[in-house]
């Protein structure tokens, strides 16, 4: 009985979670069963409790204005159905009791729909674990199954294999393995308030041109253009460079990987319409582009628009990371972009002055 119980709860559950309307009319129709009641009984006894079940309902399945609806409704019906079985002295103590009422329902509303937005939340978070570890397992195997048989055809001399491609595919599996798992590894620290920023002054042209020739495996792979757009004169800026240099590593590599083949990536810098103590770095490329509600989930985490989904393998955390890590910069990742169009991603930092030449 007790796992039968448990199913059928669940079970109810699912309705009425992926059906608003559906636990909308639940919950109206709750109300309306209690009106009767309450009706036909023709007096009194604490109905105003029961009417929160509706409420409760509306409130966890329905979301926040249906169900705030659904609380006025209860509290007209307990004040049309309070006044015709009871009898109060003073006419304004009715009015008090109903607006009492009123508030009780509505604090009922805010207080469910903060906790299954808390428990929405919590699932979602245990879902994408679950799939990011299953991700993260695929492809740390596939990479390795690469390597190892890179290694093989390399060791047996296979005929046919050049040894040259087989090392760039090598070094190619072997830094998206570095990649990912610093990104994870940085991420936690970054969650844990464990990552102490350790600003210096830092040469953002060399950090440019040495992301992008991190990345040169796979832009010469899938013959894409990286074009610079920098001064001739040095660039220096505040910044921690680790922290910095994973910002434009991630960004530039995004760019390449969801860019089709023979496509072009421009990492420009400019002081256009900025104050002049700082700089704007940008990454464009000619890629697939990405719609604009799916713009504001992609820094959240664990978040890949669909058509990124079939471009490239990945898990959706070097946005967030490069978003979190010029966060603690006090400079913001700023996305322009639009589907078949390509996309822009740009960041701010304030510039240091080039050390004087030594003598």
């Amino acid at each position: 009985m007790p796992r039968i119980a448990a199913s059928a709860t669940s079970r109810a559950h699912d309705w009425l979670d992926r059906s608003p309307r559906f636990a909308l009319a639940v919950s109206l129709a709750i109300l309306a069963i209690l009106g009767t009641v309450h009706h036909g009984a023709g007096y009194e006894y604490a109905y105003a409790f029961f009417y929160i079940m509706p409420v409760a309902l509306a409130a966890r399945y329905a979301g926040r204005a249906a169900s705030l609806g659904v609380a006025g409704l209860a509290a007209c019906i307990w004040f049309y159905d309070d006044s015709l079985t009871r009898h109060y002295s003073a006419p304004h103590i009715r009015y008090w009791n109903g607006g009492v009422r009123l508030f009780v329902f509505c604090f009922v509303v805010l207080v469910v729909s903060r906790l299954a937005k808390a428990l929405r939340r919590e699932h979602q978070i245990a879902v994408t674990k679950g799939e990011m570890i299953s991700l993260v397992s695929h492809q740390f195997n596939n990479a390795i199954t690469s390597i190892n048989l890179s290694l093989w055809l390399i060791e047996e001399g296979a005929a046919g294999a050049s040894s040259a491609e087989l090392h760039q595919v090598i070094k190619r599996n072997v830094q998206t393995l570095q990649q990912t798992a610093q990104n994870f590894l940085n991420e936690a620290r970054l969650a844990s308030g464990h990552y102490a920023l350790d600003l210096r002054d830092v040469d953002l042209k060399a950090l440019i041109r040495e992301a992008a020739q991190a990345m040169k495996p796979l832009s010469d792979e899938k013959k894409i253009q990286v074009v610079f757009e920098l001064p001739p004169h040095d660039l220096r800026v505040a910044a921690d460079p680790a922290a910095l240099a994973l910002v434009l590593s991630n960004l530039v590599s995004n760019a390449i990987k969801y860019t089709p083949a023979q496509g072009r990536v421009t990492i420009r810098t400019s002081t256009d319409a900025l104050p002049p103590d700082e700089i704007l770095v940008a990454v464009e490329d000619t890629g697939i582009g990405i719609a604009r509600q799916e713009l504001e989930n992609l820094q959240s985490g664990f978040t890949r628009t669909e058509s990124g989904k079939s471009m490239a393998a990945g898990f959706g955390l070097g946005l967030k990371l490069a978003h979190d890590m010029l966060q603690s910069h006090g400079s913001r990742l700023i996305i322009d972009s639009a589907p078949g169009k390509g996309s822009r991603f740009a960041f701010a930092l304030p510039v240091r002055q080039a050390p004087p030449a030594s003598r």
